[in-house]
Formats: structure tokens, C-alpha cells, sequence
């Protein structure tokens, strides 16, 4: 509830309380000698105008609209004023609620960014995201977006939105789900097949995964990669003598998680033997 008093030039001392909850605005005035038929008037700077007429010295203007701020005045025949715009008395009406929203994901950052939609500019906005791990974040904003930077990772998060004002808060937009990119694989490990120049690569599972990507590669450029729904991948075609950083990203709907810890695998040097069982494969 917000109460509020101001006198402008040629009008009489205005009280003003609003209603959060209705976004009704409650005016008041000395009453003069007579019996005059007062009006009071709302006018946004946008050029909307709600009013209320009353002969006492109280009236309630509805019909505002949210997110709104109001010049408030009163007038009467006795009272010889030209001009009731431009009053320095202002009101902001309540806040509007937020519409449409939608949540975005930054999959090589793993920013999450909750956009919305709402008629007014003159509000702020609170967003918040919990998950059932039971991890609550906010994020404020003086815009329609808002981004999340440190969410936990593999965690379902719903995100609502509600704006605000000095005084007032508007209803909570409807809530929506997002999963937070998966979480990095551990426990990398590359066990190398001297034989075939083949490696097994396994790890333990992340939440939220739906399929793992494996690169290796070595320190001069050389590349081998796998993909695979398990646990484990055989990352084929490697170059002997070579020193491998083995890394492991856990994939949901297609958008990676962080790179796991670096597994290092060496290969062994190139002999006669292992020429002759390469010839031998391509006959």
C-alpha cells in the first residue's frame, strides 16, 4: 500500500493510497466551502487518463493501467486551473505481470539466459530458479532478460518471474522447466591395445547425460574420436609414439557439458612387428 501527498499550483493537497492487490488508487482532498463536485484524475505520461468523480473529499480511480506511472490531480468548478497535466505528483501503478516466458541455454558457456515479455518499462524483475536438489538462484534485472552464470550442472531448475516496484509486487509468471547442461564426466581412463593401436576409453556417469563424446588428441595435432550412450568407447586409427590428452564430455539433446579432467595415453613406438600386422589387416 502506498500513500502519498503533493500540492501542484491552482490544485488542492492530494492523498493518494494504492491497492497492490487491485491496482486501485485511492485519492483524497480537502473538501472547499460548498458543495462542489469534485474529479479526480490519473494521467499516465503515455496519455492514458482514468478518473473518479465524488462530492465529498474521497473517490477510488480504477481502470489503471499496470506498470504505469500517474500524475495525480483533483479538480472542481471552483478550482480555475487550465492545466491538470504536469503535476509533480506521481504514482506508479502496480506492477505488471510477466508473459511468455522462455529459458535459453548457452550450451559452451552453459549460461542460462529466462526471457519474458510485459507491457511496462518503469518496473524491475526478480527471477528465480530452484531445482529439486533443493538449490535456489535469483537473478534481478531492470530489462526483460535475465542470465544465470553458476547454475548446478544436471539439474532440472523451474524458473519464475515476478516484477516489482518500491511498493509492490505483480503475480508470478508461469513457471517453466529447463535441465542444466550435464555434468562432467570423472574417473577418465584410456587403456591402450599394443596390438592393434586401439584404446579403450571408460568413465563413470554423469546426471542428466543422454550420450558421451571422447576426443583425443596428441601433442602434435593428431586426432581420434568416439561417441557412445554407455560408459565406454574404443577410439580407434591412433599414431604410434605419440602422447594423447583423453578428454570426455557428457552430452544432453546435443549440448555438451564441461570436458571431463584430461586422461594422458601414450602409444608405443613403431616396430616391424606391428607393420606387418597392419599389412597383414589391409589384405
Amino acid at each position: 500500500m502506498l500513500i502519498l501527498s503533493a500540492v501542484a499550483p491552482c490544485l488542492p493537497e492530494v492523498l493518494a493510497e494504492l491497492q497492490c492487490d487491485s491496482n486501485v488508487m485511492n485519492v483524497s482532498w480537502p473538501t472547499t466551502v460548498g458543495h462542489d463536485e469534485y474529479t479526480a484524475w490519473a494521467i499516465s505520461t503515455e496519455g492514458h487518463r482514468a478518473s473518479c468523480n465524488s462530492s465529498s473529499h474521497s473517490c477510488s480511480i480504477h481502470d489503471l493501467q499496470c506498470g504505469t506511472v500517474y500524475e495525480v490531480v483533483v479538480t472542481s468548478p471552483s478550482i480555475h486551473c487550465k492545466i491538470i497535466a504536469g503535476s509533480d505528483y506521481k504514482v506508479h501503478s502496480a506492477p505488471c505481470k510477466p508473459e511468455n516466458t522462455n529459458v535459453e541455454q548457452n550450451c559452451s558457456s552453459g549460461v542460462v539466459t529466462v526471457e519474458w515479455n510485459t507491457s511496462s518499462t518503469t518496473q524491475n524483475y526478480t527471477v528465480k530458479g530452484t531445482c529439486a536438489a533443493g538449490v535456489n538462484s535469483t537473478c534481478e534485472s531492470t530489462d526483460y532478460s535475465c542470465s544465470f552464470l553458476d547454475l548446478s550442472c544436471g539439474q532440472l531448475y523451474t524458473f519464475t518471474v515476478m516484477g516489482h516496484t518500491n511498493e509492490c509486487s505483480s503475480e508470478i509468471s508461469s513457471p517453466t522447466e529447463k535441465l542444466t547442461s550435464p555434468c562432467s564426466p570423472t574417473n577418465v581412463s584410456a587403456a591402450l591395445n599394443c596390438t592393434t593401436l586401439d584404446a579403450l576409453v571408460s568413465w563413470r556417469s554423469s546426471a542428466a547425460a543422454s550420450g558421451y563424446a571422447v576426443e583425443a588428441t596428441s601433442t602434435n595435432g593428431d586426432n581420434s574420436s568416439c561417441s557412445e550412450m554407455g560408459t565406454s568407447c574404443i577410439l580407434n586409427n591412433l599414431v604410434c609414439g605419440k602422447d594423447y590428452s583423453v578428454v570426455v564430455k557428457a552430452m544432453h539433446n546435443g549440448c555438451p557439458g564441461p570436458s571431463s579432467v584430461p586422461a594422458t595415453l601414450t602409444t608405443g613406438a613403431y616396430t616391424s612387428d606391428l607393420a606387418l600386422l597392419r599389412s597383414t589387416k589391409r589384405r
